[in-house]
């Protein structure tokens, strides 16, 4: 005979009863099923386990020490079977020796054989090995897009101008991407084809200031480094050259050619009589100098200069058109601080030295308008002494003695308004 008893007591449990008549008087009550995560196996073999300690499964039948011992079998009799109530089972807590690696994870717990979970952390190197390590996701390496590993080509550079500051925008694609520096590297190069000097290229004495190196983006503040010496700066009408590689490939190079804006000329403007017009300085400290001048009779301005030898056939103090100065590379005007009035004196003062001889000697001077002889810087030196200035930046204590060189008169403080390439001080 089978008997199917289901259990009232609990919603989701239910008991199957299979009933082996065995005598007249009882029959044998085999558990298949009793309490969900109990395993029938687990049934009275001598071990309580929490999840069969119920009423549905018998207290383990009756290996739960709170229970009252489960019968194996049950009488046939209809009355029902009374049991104790089970007892709660609380784990043995562990034993801390007081230091701790983390809040609430004692030392000791570390590499005892359990993962605990307050010392599953960093700074307890995961319960020292009981918890498994976590495996740190790998940052993805960005992938070049296709244009950035592509050939460069510049479309469009913005206009320069003949400053060392300047903002310099380069545009186009295939450029890479490259984060900002000071300096020079493999992958541009700024080329004066007029004056013959490059800038940015690995080993170039003149370098860049890169603020933003995109794929399609680069823009330069200005070019820095030796920018400036040995006649290495831009003029107006010079022509520049641009060429760029791609940071990531090595391939290229793009470029572009164009023109610094202005004429040769541009230096003339606003230019007053008086103004003393300087050629690039040599290392000595030397180099040429001379005096504008305004022609009111034909509207014109001049340059009262003592030429040498070496830049004229016809040495002595002469009156060149101002235009012949267009083509000298690197011209400097220098404005003295007077009146108008003054810096025309000084100018019509030299005037009248025209015809003169020129002579260089080292180490003499004369502001004597009787002076028979002159050289370049000494003649603009002493018409403007004659005005009360003195443009001898390191004057002696020799009195006349000594010469005053075109370096002394561009470093003298006396002069207030540069025009030309940046400040140079001569070695």
């Amino acid at each position: 005979m089978k008997l199917k008893v289901i259990s009232t007591a609990l919603l989701s449990v239910f008991l199957i009863f299979t009933v082996a008549c065995t005598s007249s008087s009882s029959s044998q009550v085999l558990i298949k099923y009793c309490s969900a995560g109990c395993q029938t196996s687990w049934l009275g073999d001598g071990t309580c386990h929490n999840s069969c300690n119920n009423a549905a499964c018998y207290y383990d039948n009756g290996d739960c020490s709170g229970s009252t011992p489960t019968p194996t079998s049950i009488q046939t009799s209809t009355s029902t079977p009374t049991h104790t109530p089970a007892k709660t089972l609380t784990p043995t807590p562990k034993s801390s020796s007081g230091a701790t690696c983390w809040t609430g994870c004692p030392i000791n717990w570390l590499n005892d054989g359990e993962c605990d979970s307050a010392c599953n952390n960093y700074a307890c190197n995961y319960d020292g090995g009981d918890c498994p390590t976590p495996t740190p996701t790998p940052t993805p390496t960005p992938t070049p897009t296709a244009t950035q590993t592509s050939a460069p080509t510049i479309t469009s550079v913005s206009l320069m101008s003949a400053y060392q500051t300047q903002t310099i925008t380069i545009q186009g694609y295939g450029f890479g991407s490259k984060s900002p520096y000071n300096g020079d590297s493999a992958y541009i190069n700024i080329s004066d084809t007029t004056r013959g000097w490059n800038a940015g290229m690995t080993g170039n004495g003149v370098t860049l200031n890169i603020i933003q190196w995109t794929d399609s983006k680069i823009v330069i503040s200005g070019f820095t480094g030796s920018y400036g010496t040995q006649n290495w700066f831009l003029t107006p009408g010079d022509t520049v050259q641009i060429k760029v590689w791609n940071v990531v490939t090595g391939s290229g190079p793009a470029s572009y050619t164009l023109n610094v804006p202005g004429s040769t000329s541009t230096w003339r403007e606003n230019i007053r009589s008086g103004d003393i017009v300087l050629a690039p300085l040599r290392a000595s400290g030397w180099g040429h100098e001379g005096i504008c001048y305004y022609n009111e009779s034909d509207g014109k301005y001049y340059v009262i200069e003592a030429l040498g030898g070496l830049l004229s056939s016809e040495p002595g103090v002469s009156k060149t058109p101002i235009k012949e100065w267009d083509d000298t590379p690197g011209i400097y005007v220098l404005r003295v601080d007077c009146s108008d009035e003054v810096a025309a004196a000084a100018a019509s003062l030299a005037l009248t030295q025209l015809g003169k001889d020129y002579y260089l000697y080292e180490f003499d001077k004369s502001d004597s308008m009787d002076s028979e002889t002159w050289y370049c810087s000494e003649l603009v030196w002493a018409v403007y002494r004659h005005q009360g200035i003195d443009l001898e930046y390191t004057p002696n204590g020799f009195g006349l003695w000594g010469a005053v060189t075109p370096w002394e008169v561009y470093m003298s403080t006396q002069v207030i308004y540069h025009y030309g390439p940046p400040d140079i001080i001569p070695d």
